[in-house]
């Protein structure tokens, strides 16, 4: 009978281990496509934030900050000049390569016939969002005489990006924050 009652108890600590571990890969694998939706969805609306103040805060005189939290992985927003785009490739300023050696980023500003795309966010890819044409970005020179036009890169503080918008007219520049 002792015999007969430790099998029992060893088949319900079997099937007890089972059933948990059911729950937990199928709470891991549910948890896990949660954070990915999340993600995905964060990653939506930032990228509609970018285009919706870069035409919103198109006002001449009009200056806006902006902060954004940044949408899971993502390290850095690069921008390219609108005006860069709308030139004819040979009477471009520079070549972009001298920006960047993304080669998402080349592949869709050094298109010959029109850029596909001068908004794009960065970290373990690079995925271009599509093409602002009221973006410009400031002509100022840095520290050693680089100017930021026609590209720049955003990069995260503490997981946010702070944008400063400011509006031209029918353009509006953006600049850190």
């Amino acid at each position: 009978m002792y015999k007969k009652s430790q099998v029992s108890q060893v088949f319900t600590y079997l099937v007890a281990i089972l059933v948990i571990g059911v729950i937990v890969v199928v709470g891991y694998k549910g948890i896990a496509e949660l954070l990915k939706l999340n993600c995905e969805q964060k990653s939506v609306q930032f990228q509609k934030n970018i285009f919706g103040f870069i035409d919103e805060y198109s006002d001449r005189g009009s200056t806006y900050e902006e902060v954004l939290q940044a949408p899971c992985d993502i390290q850095e927003v690069c921008f390219a000049d609108s005006r860069f785009c709308s030139q004819d490739p040979l009477e471009r300023p520079s070549s972009i390569v001298a920006y960047t050696t993304d080669k998402v980023i080349i592949s869709a500003l050094e298109d010959p016939l029109e850029c596909t795309a001068n908004v794009f966010i960065k970290g373990k890819t690079t995925e271009a969002l599509g093409f602002a044409e009221k973006l410009v970005l400031s002509e100022v020179q840095d520290s050693q005489g680089v100017k930021d036009y026609p590209f720049k890169c955003f990069k995260t503080r503490s997981g946010r990006f702070k944008f400063l918008f400011r509006g031209l007219g029918r353009k509006t520049q953006i600049e850190a924050g």
